[in-house]
């Protein structure tokens, strides 16, 4: 199947000497973002040939340990992926059973 569309998702991060982040802006103009600025991202990549999984996991230096605790709590809980799984799996690919 041809691809007919591409969108681009761009993550800009400024270093300070020590190459540690100090400001993430982020920019997806299909989805109305455009250099919104955040403290911290977790990007995680299937690689399916290799059946492995490669992560990006970036903070600011000034972004407090309470809301990085948060942000990791509320990004890794696995109920949140569950609506995309059962879309999946109308799709015709099988999709395990939500948790109890």
């Amino acid at each position: 199947m041809a691809v007919s569309n591409k969108s681009k998702i761009i993550i800009d991060v400024s270093l300070d000497e020590n190459k540690v982040p100090e400001k993430l802006h982020w920019s997806a103009k299909d989805g109305g973002v455009e250099n919104q600025q955040a403290k911290a991202m977790l990007l995680s990549v299937w690689d399916a040939k290799a059946k492995e999984s490669m992560r990006i996991d970036l903070w600011t230096k000034d972004m407090p340990l309470d809301e990085m605790k948060i942000f990791f709590h509320q990004t890794i809980q696995p109920q949140r992926c569950w609506p995309y799984l059962r879309r999946v799996a109308t799709a015709g690919a099988q999709a395990p059973a939500a948790p109890p």
